[in-house]
């Protein structure tokens, strides 16, 4: 018989903040809606240092035709980088959100927006501006996600929180299924 235990931070590996984790008056991991967590999202590689509007702007005009055409939402958002390897050595120099295209991705409706780099801000950035925007416009957020197979395209993302009482994150087994149109 086998009899496991883990102990870790709750932001190691793919995870999902809790608004608790950016805002004093955010809720925990246990109390967060969880049906920005599982639906047709889509995926969008961007390989930059830093993510602004414009950047975001010119890699999302394809998809969102794609979406109009088809009559699909986007209200789910993910952004393969390949700025950061969660299985090597920390690397702190990761592609992050500018603060205008967290507000850009407010503008379009997104509800959950996930990265594969551990944040939304700079390692640098103390005052974690782009996670309070996350808060302002409700927007959730996945972290560290391994996209390295996913090519860019529309999916069904599974990737629930656990239900960790009072907890500011959680981790997360993210799933993607291709959806037919």
């Amino acid at each position: 018989m086998d009899l496991s235990s883990i102990s870790t931070s709750l932001h190691v590996g793919a995870h999902a903040d809790a608004p608790s984790h950016y805002h004093r008056d955010g809720e925990s991991i246990d109390k967060v809606d969880l049906d920005p967590y599982l639906g047709p999202c889509f995926v969008i590689t961007l390989e930059k240092e830093k993510l602004t509007k414009a950047l975001l702007q010119i890699a999302l005009e394809k998809t969102l035709n794609f979406a109009k055409k088809n009559k699909l939402a986007l209200t789910r958002l993910l952004i393969k980088t390949n700025s950061f390897n969660s299985f090597g050595s920390f690397d702190d120099n990761y592609t992050y959100l500018s603060e205008d295209a967290l507000i850009y991705l407010a503008e379009l409706g997104i509800k959950l927006v996930g990265i594969d780099s551990p944040s939304f801000d700079s390692f640098e950035s103390k005052t974690l501006p782009v996670h309070k925007l996350l808060y302002k416009y409700k927007i959730k957020n996945l972290e560290c996600l391994d996209l390295s197979r996913a090519v860019d395209g529309y999916y069904e993302l599974i990737a629930l929180p656990l239900k960790i009482k009072d907890g500011d994150a959680s981790p997360v087994r993210a799933i993607l299924r291709t959806l037919e149109i």
